[in-house]
């Protein structure tokens, strides 16, 4: 294999405890999904996690969050702050949120793991959050029943929604000019500057996870095991494809694929991880690997540097914690 191939990696959470690591290049003739490592990850449930090329970073219901350098495989650090179980994990630009259901939305700095500001405002437990491609701004959901978007430059809301049913997740499509809510068997799909929907796609059973394909293609799948494409500009279904063998419970679109296409990783409670590619409203599997667990989240990066060739997985090791008792405000 070539010494300068581009590789990605794709770490996967469970209910299990367990954190499961697997790196891949899309640049192999045969791509193939090798197992960088398996670990103890956290004391609960893992609900969420995320990559930015260099650091991994874990939420769990043990009310901690987990920091990992992948590169040099190793945990550097304890993020203690919330009271109650981590429910998402986003980066952006020199910055992380985690939100949590103890309402609360916390604004961390990447250089020295410190608090920075804890975003009030919700009056439930925050079920998901997502970073506007600029980074300015982000938006979240809530039991509250209502979704709010945030000033990140400022730390305030800038906006808040009620609506007629809880929202469990959000989600900005790349353009960051759309974004979609999953209520239960309904996606919610919005243009970037309104309250309201532009088209409601509606589902025969729950939906648990979805992913913008293309500039105006959503993916959306759950309790069917399977997976469904629509146009966001008219809500027309366009195809379905089954895809596992139980419930699917994430998708992730890979990122920084450049010209080699548009590539898609699901999770299952089948425990299988399954990397497709995409093509005219269609999947084709490239790859697959079984965990024997009950799979809840997933994400994906490229490697920033050159990475470690894959091993053994290894025993993990006791780090330093990272706490703070109370939050900075942002400079």
């Amino acid at each position: 294999m070539s010494e300068n191939k581009r590789v990605w990696n794709v770490t996967l959470g469970c209910y299990e405890r367990v954190l499961f690591g697997f790196d891949f290049s899309l640049e192999d003739e045969k791509i193939e999904l090798v197992s960088r490592f398996v670990t103890a990850g956290h004391d609960g449930c893992i609900k969420s996690v995320a990559f930015n090329g260099t650091y991994l970073l874990t939420g769990s219901t043990d009310q901690t969050s987990r920091i990992f350098d992948l590169i040099r495989k190793k945990e550097v650090g304890l993020l203690v702050k919330h009271s109650s179980s981590i429910t998402a994990i986003e980066f952006f630009d020199k910055h992380i949120l985690t939100a949590s259901e103890d309402t609360s939305i916390v604004i961390w700095r990447t250089s020295d793991w410190e608090p920075l500001k804890a975003l009030a405002g919700h009056k439930g437990a925050v079920n998901s959050i997502s970073v506007h491609p600029s980074g300015k701004v982000a938006l979240s959901t809530s039991k509250d029943g209502t979704w709010k978007l945030w000033n990140l430059l400022k730390g305030k809301v800038a906006m808040t929604t009620k609506l007629d049913k809880e929202a469990e997740v959000v989600l900005w499509n790349q353009n960051g000019d759309h974004f979609a809510l999953i209520c239960n068997t309904s996606v919610l799909c919005y243009e970037a500057s309104s309250s309201q929907p532009k088209t409601v796609l509606e589902h025969k059973s729950r939906v648990h996870a979805i992913a913008f394909i293309e500039e105006n293609v959503i993916a959306t799948a759950g309790e069917d095991c399977s997976v469904t494409f629509w146009d966001i500009r008219d809500g027309k279904q366009l195809k379905t494809q089954k895809i596992h063998e139980l419930r699917v419970k994430g998708m992730y679109v890979v990122p920084s694929t450049g010209d080699l296409g548009v590539f898609l990783l699901t999770i299952s409670t089948d425990g299988f991880v399954k990397l497709w590619k995409y093509k005219d409203h269609s999947l084709e599997l490239i790859s697959e690997k079984n965990t024997d667990a009950r799979l809840t989240c997933v994400t994906s990066n490229l490697f920033k540097v050159k990475a470690k060739d894959s091993e053994e997985p290894k025993k993990r090791k006791e780090t330093k914690e990272v706490k703070s008792e109370e939050t900075k405000e942002s400079k």
